[in-house]
């Protein structure tokens, strides 16, 4: 006799004083014509609840008058596999952590209890607090202690970044690392469970990839059916933690790493680019750095759709706002002539505009940045985490907001020489080809643009960390511009009343050769330069018949050599001596 779905009540058992935060709801059949029209099929739980001693009392609604009641029965499930929930609700009585409360704005839908879909894990069986000493760049300048704290999302309407993540434990986007002290010590005999709760995507998150005990049925929308106690898929039960012993040990205390750790961090770490507590504003060009204006390179996230009408992510570069006509942002593929030429040790601070959706996990080659701050598109500044103080060779990157690094792209010293690497602007095309490119400049310029070879000086890459991302041309080239190797087998012999010089290039990046000839061997006296081009020999005419010493040098330019692009400009260090 129903007609709608009744209330469902988890009513603890007489004796139970600490099970709590058990929701459900009935389904009803409510199709004509079915056997089991009317009537209430199924109960699915919504919140598993936490702490019960001995299975509840489940009390389902009456139906309207003339209709039977229907009934149901709670089993209790006690293998150590699950994380008890309560509602994600302020109007539960609970008593939350400060933590998950503080940043909550008034009058607006709360970050964590927020009223999320299978509710948030009990604060009363909170484990551990996890203790970052490390990244990927090496030790923090002091550990950061991480407080258990579901993920939080902003709520401030009157953000920009609205919906953005927010609170979080221990946040890794992939590629990221973390090296972590967890003390157990309060925890003898225990069995713990390292629980995960970011969406996927991040931030929007994606309910077919969240999977967790008597979540939905998502089979309606291509996702997987409601996941029983014990089984998967499960993707918030990561990973279990037996804890041995029967006694508790005195606690460890954090604040003994502080020292060491500040020690360790500057002897072992470079000095960061950018002193603490300098940030750059929205509107900012530059930075002046130790006295010294240095400019915001502007890069950009963007995502778009590719020709197949699917939402395609990729990187580029910002011109200038000129006009309400004129867009700033400048998608490129890999295949676009690079926009990232650096030379080698120089230092460079990146303004990376973010207009897009989704949270990107952007990993650096060959160096480290330092995350300097992030700024919303509102104007207001959000210094690094706690955990992003030391060096990073992955940074998140979030929708709406403009995040500065600082990088120094130095090339690592290695027991054998590494030529310059020339290949063509997209090796799946034949030279010549004008396939495939945007054919626009980074101020904006129109400009053809044909596949051809280019000295890529030593090639790196920053692109995305989320595979699908990467695999769909999230990734643009970074050229460092590395002085070619020098010539090699200089000789010097007689030709007729001349000299005839011949060497070897050793470098495909050679782009000129210089001949330097002096009067002594430390080339201080009567030195002329002789600027050539890509050869490997040279007859001097002009000896008097005196004797001269000889040393040559490879020139290179490194970049897209296409008009409108950057390049730098490098030389080799000087050949073996020749003398006659």
């Amino acid at each position: 006799g129903y007609k709608k779905p009744p209330a469902v009540t988890i009513t603890p058992a007489a004796g139970d004083s600490t099970g709590t935060g058990a929701t459900a709801e009935a389904i009803v059949d409510l199709t004509v014509g079915s056997p089991t029209f009317s009537r209430v099929t199924s109960v699915r739980l919504k919140t598993v609840g936490s702490g019960y001693t001995a299975p509840p009392t489940v009390t389902i609604g009456p139906p309207p008058a003339g209709g039977k009641q229907a009934a149901g029965v709670a089993t209790l499930y006690s293998k150590p596999t699950e994380v008890g929930m309560l509602p994600a609700s302020k109007a539960f009585p609970a008593r939350w952590p400060v933590n998950w409360t503080v940043n909550d704005t008034p009058g607006m839908t709360p970050n964590i209890l927020d009223e999320r879909e299978g509710g948030v894990p009990d604060p009363r069986k909170v484990g551990p607090s996890i203790i970052q000493i490390g990244s990927e760049g090496g030790i923090l300048p002091a550990p950061v202690v991480l407080r258990n704290t579901p993920i939080g999302y902003e709520q401030n309407k009157r953000s920009v970044t609205v919906l953005n993540t927010m609170e979080h434990t221990l946040f890794m986007g992939p590629a990221e690392r973390a090296d972590i002290i967890i003390d157990f010590s309060q925890f003898a005999g225990k069995t713990l469970i390292l629980y995960n709760d970011s969406p996927a995507p991040v931030p929007a998150g994606d309910p077919r990839y969240d999977h967790y005990t008597a979540g939905p049925d998502n089979r309606a929308m291509g996702g997987a059916p409601s996941t029983s106690a014990g089984f998967g898929p499960n993707t918030r039960t990561v990973m279990q933690i037996r804890v041995g012993g029967s006694a508790n040990r005195p606690a460890f205390d954090p604040a003994t790493l502080n020292a060491p750790m500040t020690a360790a961090f500057t002897k072992t770490q470079p000095v960061p680019v950018v002193p603490a507590g300098t940030y750059a504003r929205i509107s900012d060009t530059s930075m002046n750095i130790n006295g010294i204006d240095t400019p915001l390179k502007p890069k950009t996230i963007q995502e778009l759709f590719d020709p197949y009408g699917r939402m395609n992510a990729t990187l580029g570069v910002e011109v200038p706002f000129t006009s309400s006509v004129v867009q700033t942002t400048i998608p490129y593929g890999y295949i676009d002539p690079a926009t990232e030429v650096i030379a080698d040790g120089e230092t460079q601070l990146w303004k990376i505009t973010h207009n897009g959706v989704d949270t990107h996990a952007i990993h650096f080659h060959l160096f480290n940045v330092q995350v300097v701050n992030r700024v919303g598109w509102d104007g207001a500044i959000k210094p690094p985490q706690s955990e992003e103080l030391g060096w990073k060779e992955t940074v998140k990157m979030n929708p709406l907001e403009d995040i500065v690094v600082a990088l120094r792209a130095k090339t690592p010293t290695v027991p054998f020489s590494v030529p310059n690497n020339v290949r063509a602007l997209d090796p799946t095309q034949p030279i010549d080809s004008t396939t495939g490119f945007l054919g626009v400049d980074p101020n904006n310029n129109p400009v053809p643009v044909a596949n051809k070879l280019a000295n890529f000086g030593h090639e790196y890459t920053w692109h995305c960390h989320l595979l699908g991302h990467e695999e769909n041309d999230m990734m643009r080239a970074v050229m460092v511009a590395v002085p070619p190797l020098p010539p090699s087998n200089l000789s010097a012999a007689a030709s007729g009343g001349d000299v005839l010089l011949t060497w070897t290039n050793t470098d495909p990046g050679t782009s000129g050769i210089t001949v330097q000839r002096a009067t002594d061997s430390g080339f201080t006296q009567n030195v002329e330069n002789f600027s050539l081009g890509v050869v490997t020999d040279y007859t001097d005419t002009t000896t008097g018949g005196a004797t001269h010493f000889y040393r040559v040098s490879a020139n290179g330019v490194v970049g897209s050599g296409v008009s409108g692009y950057p390049s730098v400009a490098t030389v080799s260090s000087w050949s073996d001596m020749a003398t006659h």
